[in-house]
């Protein structure tokens, strides 16, 4: 895992000439079955950068990627740094402002995936390609309850379901990801700023992006009277 994340920090050096600035990081890993088929006992962590972030009114680029892949994600806004001292889901609620609808869009980059593992997928910085924004739903103290509650649902472009997923699909609880990534950049020697995203893991299997021309997500019970989704649309 050293080696792992010494090429990931070589990587991101380099594309942070191309695609602009750090602005987050992504946690990968986020499932016991998706851990056992890649060899690994706990998530992973990567870096975001300005470029990877996309506006949902923009179609994006069908060949984003060597192995282009769209996954149902989430993602928070860091507001306070005092994150970094978060042991429960109270401070991380209390830490963050923002809950937003996040499509990620990643890149297995490799000739054949199944030959990843948890040291070369870290080495690859977990596939951070980009990702498209919906739009902010502020935190509030119900979703300590509702972000574990909800049914995220992923849709074709002519509203066929793909999958339904519970919110606690991410780690039993999508504030477990934050945890596990605060722990996790303290031991690399990293912190948290305010304003940097968070992008907390995937809640169901990849999709192809050949097989559909949009994926929509829909966060089902989040937040009451309102259902947040995000849209990403191919070219």
């Amino acid at each position: 895992m050293a080696d792992a994340l010494c090429i990931q920090r070589v990587m991101v050096a380099e594309l942070d000439v191309v695609v602009g600035p750090h602005v987050g990081w992504k946690v990968g890993l986020t499932s016991e079955t998706v851990q056992e088929r890649f060899g690994a006992d706990a998530p992973v962590a990567g870096a975001l950068l300005a470029g990877m972030i996309w506006p949902s009114e923009l179609p994006v680029a069908r060949d984003f990627g060597a192995r282009p892949m769209v996954e149902a994600d989430l993602a928070v806004r860091v507001a306070d740094p005092a994150i970094m001292q978060a042991s429960d889901h109270a401070e991380v609620l209390a830490a963050i402002d923002w809950v937003l609808p996040f499509i990620e869009l990643v890149d297995l980059m490799v000739a054949d995936p199944a030959t990843l593992d948890a040291w070369s997928i870290t080495a690859i910085n977990v596939g951070a390609r980009g990702g498209v924004l919906g739009e902010p739903v502020p935190v509030t103290q119900e979703m300590g309850e509702t972000l574990a509650a909800m049914t995220v649902v992923i849709e074709s472009e002519g509203g066929e379901v793909l999958g339904e997923y519970p919110g606690s699909a991410i780690l039993g609880h999508p504030l477990d990801a934050v945890l596990w990534l605060v722990d996790e950049l303290a031991a690399r020697g990293e912190t948290l700023d305010a304003g940097e995203l968070l992008s907390l893991g995937s809640f169901g299997p990849l999709f192809a992006v050949d097989e559909h021309d949009a994926f929509r997500v829909r966060y089902e019970g989040l937040v009451p009277d309102q259902v947040p989704e995000v849209e990403v649309r191919f070219e």
